[in-house]
């Protein structure tokens, strides 16, 4: 069959070929196309926001400075806190997080709940939410690029395209540019 394969390609015939016992070139009825499945675009909203969810409703969870039990705690995070989720360790068991005010640490992300707003269908645009509410860097193309604008916490984008970390947006004032996608939640 891999003769008659190769004969078949060498005689620019798109289908299968095999040979019979006298050496000719045999042609197979055209088999139809396989059906092509498209994966749809998923229209859930996703976003970096999290909940913490810890077992007992009034408990907290300890900021570490590493993945792992056994790492120095560097602070706590009440249950119900929203926190950024910035990385997550090679298992999936430990999230690097930020947390109000700007310090950054480790927790187990088991403890970790999607946001509220990441249950919302994707509707082409997105909030622009910090945890402190300052406003946000629009950048020219990413995170290294040159500033162009800010644009408030709270506003409402339009997301032209997502791309890595960054969002390209365009403002409620029409400046178009890039956002880190840490700070867009569903709206």
């Amino acid at each position: 069959m891999v003769l008659g394969m190769w004969l078949a390609v060498g005689l620019g015939i798109t289908q299968p070929a095999s040979i019979s016992p006298s050496g000719n070139a045999l042609l197979t009825a055209p088999t139809p196309p396989l059906p092509v499945q498209v994966a749809a675009a998923s229209s859930q909203c996703e976003a970096f926001y999290k909940v913490v969810k810890t077992r007992d409703r009034n408990g907290v969870l300890n900021l570490r400075t590493k993945p792992g039990n056994n790492t120095d705690v560097i602070g706590t995070v009440s249950n119900g806190s929203e926190v950024i989720a910035n990385i997550y360790d090679r298992s999936g068991n430990w999230a690097e997080i930020t947390i109000k005010g700007g310090k950054t640490g480790w927790v187990a992300s088991a403890f970790l709940a999607p946001h509220p707003s990441e249950s919302r269908r994707f509707k082409g645009t997105k909030q622009v939410r910090t945890l402190d509410g300052d406003p946000v860097n629009i950048r020219s193309q990413g995170v290294n690029s040159k500033i162009i604008g800010t644009v408030a916490s709270g506003m409402i984008v339009n997301i032209v395209q997502t791309i890595g970390y960054d969002s390209e947006i365009t403002a409620p004032n029409g400046l178009r540019g890039y956002i880190d996608n840490r700070f867009l939640i569903c709206n």
